[in-house]
């Protein structure tokens, strides 16, 4: 799994990386959540990459 944390807010962000954030299921800064590994979850991580900490457990 991927654990997914939101380290920086969105607010003022273009709505395209919004709505990414969104689909990775993140609402909240400092919210955590697990995301399967897979070549879907890696391409919206890579999109969000400066937002959001990545640990491969």
């Amino acid at each position: 799994y991927f654990e997914i944390t939101l380290r920086r807010g969105v607010i003022g962000l273009p709505k395209t990386t919004r709505d990414i954030v969104k689909c990775l299921g993140l609402h909240t800064r400092y919210q955590v959540v697990w995301r399967l590994v897979g070549p879907r979850s890696a391409g919206q991580i890579l999109k969000v990459k400066e937002l959001v900490n990545v640990r491969l457990t």
